[in-house]
């Protein structure tokens, strides 16, 4: 526990010593060749099992660039490095302050295409200076732009694939009260499922738990709740279709803007938390598909010739 927080702060020292490489300079060029960065294991189940608004919004993207997805792998930075300059523009779908920010940052004179990073978390609020540093920067509420985005070439871009998310048939039989979706982690603050009477589903990724959730994940057991690992997308929306109410307890920082979209679209009743302001918005938001996000992206990309 202490050499993890020893790591921790000294990566955040090196992480605050490269913010002052923000003279990046990239030399003007087209955009055909666009690389996705990527932090998941193309090895995991998750991979496998991989769609959702984004994959669809890449695939889409295919119509006017050619498109390839890059697994973030820093042990093996010089073939990385490599792979990231075959390409005009990086698709970073990251956050701030993570190992993938961290990697560009200190290699970033040794990179040569722009670099727009799809926001994928919002427990920090970066100063202007942080955010320049990618040439464009995509974020998935008006919420989150309001608090922290100060840059020039911003632009909204999520969604879900409402082709898979489709409207309850009518007659489904409702197995459960609530479902909620999510991996175990302690800002889901899935423990409140407890306090919820009925028939409860929990679907999330079990290996991407956190050790504080391993006892409550026993806990929801022992109180009834239905465990089930991650799974593919249609299966999924199957599991809405037999749900009345999707439950998202999430703290702010704790993600569920995906999950409350695609239950809106599939016809269920929506809870959260009266703390969470990210997700109020979303409660009566447009329910954006894979094309207004892709879209987006396209948008953000050709935005550089500008």
């Amino acid at each position: 526990m202490i050499r993890a927080r020893i790591r921790k702060y000294l990566r955040l020292l090196e992480y605050f010593f490269y913010l002052g490489r923000i003279d990046r300079t990239v030399t003007p060029h087209s955009v055909q060749n666009v690389g996705v960065l990527v932090a998941i294991n193309p090895q995991s189940n998750k991979f496998k099992n991989w769609h959702d608004g984004f994959t669809e919004a890449i695939k889409r993207l295919k119509a006017d660039f050619k498109v390839t997805l890059i697994f973030f792998q820093e042990q093996d930075s010089s073939k990385l490095l490599k792979e990231l300059n075959e390409h005009d523009f990086i698709i970073v779908k990251s956050a701030w302050r993570t190992s993938m920010d961290y990697f560009l940052r200190k290699n970033s004179k040794q990179i040569n295409p722009y670099l727009g990073l799809m926001i994928s978390a919002s427990n920090h609020r970066p100063k202007e200076d942080e955010q320049v540093f990618y040439d464009v920067v995509w974020f998935e509420t008006e919420w989150y732009r309001k608090r922290s985005v100060r840059h020039s070439k911003a632009f909204h871009a999520f969604g879900i694939d409402r082709e898979v998310m489709i409207p309850t048939p009518e007659n489904t039989h409702k197995t459960y009260d609530y479902i909620v979706v999510g991996a175990p982690r302690t800002y889901k603050r899935l423990g409140k499922l407890l306090a919820k009477n009925g028939n409860r589903l929990l679907i999330g990724d079990l290996k991407n738990r956190d050790r504080k959730s391993e006892g409550l994940l026993t806990k929801l057991r022992s109180d009834g709740v239905i465990v089930e690992d991650f799974q593919g997308y249609e299966k999924l929306a199957s599991k809405y279709h037999v749900s009345r109410i999707c439950y998202v307890p999430c703290k702010v920082h704790g993600g569920g803007e995906r999950s409350l979209l695609e239950a809106r679209s599939c016809g269920l009743a929506v809870e959260i938390e009266e703390d969470n302001p990210k997700l109020q918005e979303l409660l009566t938001s447009p329910i954006w598909d894979a094309d207004y996000y892709s879209a987006q992206l396209k948008k953000g990309i050709e935005s550089v010739k500008k």
